[in-house]
Parts: structure tokens; sequence; C-alpha cells
């Protein structure tokens, strides 16, 4: 289970996009509109008919704008929020962590290749420090975690 930010934001990002764009359906109604008032005189059966479906074409692309404005508020703001605080969050614990591993496999090669007791004593210290500085940032970090699975 993992989130794909880049994935999560374009989706917020085509729904923004998307959120006053003119559709298919509003067109067609404008032009069912316009082709029932120019044949009004001459066709007044079918004028009426295509102003009924003209109608219908206006209120379906309302109910869309609709839905989707209640999507956004309701899915895409809190998606954009989760992105920008709890994911955020959890990323840069996810940094931290591997900054911290990385430091702490480094001074344990130091150590594997130091040559003198003196040097080794130095990095048996420091692979202690940074032991345990892992597992606090670690323990940090899958409280973070865990804390992200559950607000997604």
């Amino acid at each position: 289970e993992f989130v794909d930010i880049n994935i999560a934001s374009k989706v917020a990002d085509a729904f923004q996009k998307n959120k006053e764009k003119i559709t298919t359906t509003d067109k067609l109604g404008t032009a069912l509109e316009q082709v029932a008032s120019q044949s009004e005189k001459a066709a007044p059966q079918l004028s009426k008919m295509l102003t009924e479906a003209s109608d219908v074409h206006q209120r379906m692309a309302t109910a869309r704008k609709n839905f989707n404005s209640e999507v956004n508020t309701t899915f895409i703001e809190d998606l954009k929020n989760f992105l920008n605080t709890t994911l955020s969050e959890a990323q840069k614990a996810k940094t931290k962590l591997e900054e911290v591993r990385l430091d702490l496999d480094s001074d344990k090669t130091k150590l594997k290749n130091a040559k003198t007791a003196e040097q080794k004593a130095k990095w048996e210290a420091e692979v202690r420090k940074d032991e345990s500085d892992f597992d606090r940032v670690h323990q940090e970090s899958l409280t973070i975690f865990e804390k992200t699975c559950k607000e997604f």
C-alpha cells in the first residue's frame, strides 16, 4: 500500500483545470437552441423538439458541472490537503530515515576498515550513537507512516 504522489497530484490538477470547462454537452445544447430559433417559422414542431432537446442538454451540462464541483469539494480538496500536509510530512520522515541509515552504514564501513585499536574504538562509539539515532528516527518515522496510512 503506497500512494503515488505524482498520480494523486495529477488527479487534483486535472479536476482543477476541468472545473469550469465548456463541455460538448454545453456546445450541443447551444447549437440545438440556435437551430431551433432559426427554424421556428419554417418548422414549428421541429423547433419545439429542438428547444426541448436543447433544454435537456443544458440541464445535463449543469448536472455535470454540479457533479464536478461536488467531487472537487468533497474529494479533491481533501486529497490536496492530504498531499500537502500528511503525505509531505511522511516524505520528510522517509528522507530523514534514509539519511540516518546512510550515516549508520557509512560508519559501519569505516569501523570495518579501521586499522588501529584507537580508530576501532572511535568508530564503535560512532556506530553505537548512529544506531541509537537510527532507532529513534525509525520509531518516529513508523509513527508518521502509520498516521499517514490511517488518514489515507
